[in-house]
């Protein structure tokens, strides 16, 4: 899938070795530090995201338009999840295209929508403390600089430390957000989420009340973007959805 990419340079693949049974969330922090290290003089931007996570502009064309408009003064954008359940949908093991299909999703008052993940000038983090999977620390002299309040939730607004953003309750997503789809389809979900969860309680909290909230909340945002933006993108996933 990402050959056709490294060829015409747009993805840079970096192959890590971690060994078996490893857990991802032991080994993230260190792969994100090396890579903020690597980056930093290079880039200006770095969305840390994971392959389930798909950031999504709610006011403009694309990404770049978005923090050009509304995120120019940031230092770091958190960015809200809006997390997505099954939608009680088994895809087959060529269907890979969540977006069209998983439609069904937690309300967005639930504590978890309050989790994110950051975009963040790669200049403007501090090397020397180590960073977890949501957010890396900033340089405290980069954000004195620049003026207090450089840290940005996805409504455009500063505040001050990321417990702000996740304790008010509230989901901020006037601009950017991201679609979360943890669960997958049924098949992921029941095949591999489960095996990973040891907790029965953790389990149907996640499945029941987080992500499908009883089918009774959906949201189609990001396939009306689609379908405003980049038109050809959604025939195509619609076309092999087929």
């Amino acid at each position: 899938i990402l050959e056709p990419y490294i060829r015409d340079e747009t993805v840079k693949l970096v192959d890590l070795e971690c060994g078996h049974n490893v857990r991802v969330r032991n080994i993230q922090p260190g792969v994100y530090k090396s890579i903020i290290k690597e980056l930093q003089g290079e880039v200006k931007w770095l969305a840390i995201i994971d392959i389930d996570e798909f950031l999504l502009p709610m006011t403009e064309k694309d990404l770049p338009t978005t923090l050009r408009k509304h995120f120019d003064k940031a230092s770091l954008i958190y960015v809200n999840w809006r997390n997505f359940g099954t939608s009680q949908k088994r895809l087959s093991h060529n269907d890979t295209r969540m977006i069209p299909n998983l439609t069904s999703c937690s309300l967005k008052s639930h504590p978890r929508n309050a989790i994110g993940k950051s975009i963040v000038r790669v200049d403007h983090v501090d090397l020397n403390k180590k960073p977890t999977p949501h957010f890396p620390i900033l340089l405290r002299d980069k954000i004195v600089k620049y003026g207090d309040g450089k840290l940005f939730g996805g409504d455009g607004k500063p505040f001050n430390q990321i417990s702000d953003l996740r304790s008010d309750g509230q989901h901020h997503d006037k601009y950017l957000r991201i679609n979360h789809y943890f669960t997958r389809d049924e098949g992921f979900w029941r095949d591999v989420k489960i095996p990973r969860i040891l907790n029965r309680g953790e389990k149907m909290d996640i499945y029941d009340i987080m992500y499908n909230a009883f089918i009774q909340c959906k949201d189609t945002k990001i396939i009306d973007f689609l379908r405003k933006y980049h038109p050809h993108f959604l025939k195509t996933l619609n076309r092999e959805n087929k």
